[in-house]
């Protein structure tokens, strides 16, 4: 069967995938096959899918181990295409399509490669596998510090709800001392004004005592003056 054709009659569960593999066989219908020491690497680096339908009768989907040319390469690069194409794979930012179209294309290279020179394979898997540490490194230290961005955050709203606290419990102490100043201005406008008062009387009362005296005192002048012109005659 040529690379370009497709296989329609897989169960459907089996899902796309760019890496190649056999057509499903049922489990129990398997017949032992004696694999070569580089098609058991390449069974363990992709190992079979195996699932079991509803009627209970498993399959088994192997990677595919025939022969590889340049038109496995080219259906590669068209399948790709295609698919990209077809799941609207954004072409750039992050995309989780286009990367998981991108993985299994590179893994297909490396089924491909391992088929024609294994050394050369590998050598492509611990690249993948030194990518894949890269990226998980990544973006494990992207979620700390986006985990470190949101405690600095809720602390940083904490903070402020704490210091607007402190601000209106600040107002308000400074709004009942200023009324208490108020008082205060008002009690001692109110102690100077009857200070004045007071001190307005007890002056009225003075004078008035004084012009008292005086009339006395003129009074008893007269009356001594006219006390002693008659003692005179």
């Amino acid at each position: 069967m040529s690379v370009f054709e497709v296989e329609t009659d897989a169960p459907e569960q089996t899902s796309f995938s760019l890496l190649k593999y056999d057509k499903p066989t049922r489990v129990s219908a398997n017949i032992s096959k004696n694999f070569t020491i580089d098609e058991h690497t390449l069974n363990d680096l992709f190992p079979p899918k195996v699932w079991e339908e509803d009627d209970g009768v498993e399959w088994e989907c192997r990677v595919n181990l025939d022969p590889v040319s340049r038109d496995n390469a080219i259906y590669t690069s068209t399948q790709l295409n295609q698919k990209l194409s077809q799941l609207s794979a954004r072409d750039h930012g992050i995309c989780q399509v286009r990367r998981e179209l991108y993985s299994q294309c590179f893994e297909e290279l490396i089924r491909q490669t391992c088929l024609t020179c294994m050394e050369r394979g590998l050598l492509l898997l611990r690249i993948r596998d030194e990518f894949r540490m890269t990226l998980h490194a990544a973006k494990t230290l992207y979620e700390t510090s986006l985990d470190f961005g949101i405690r600095q955050a809720v602390k940083a709203e904490q903070c402020g709800l704490e210091k607007k606290e402190i601000m209106q419990k600040l107002e308000k102490e400074v709004e009942e001392l200023r009324m208490v100043r108020d008082e205060l201005k008002a009690s001692n406008e109110m102690q100077v004004h009857e200070t004045k008062e007071q001190h307005e009387l007890l002056k009225a009362r003075h004078q008035e005592e004084m012009k008292f005296l005086k009339r006395t005192t003129q009074q008893l002048k007269t009356q001594l003056d006219s006390i002693v012109g008659r003692m005179d005659n």
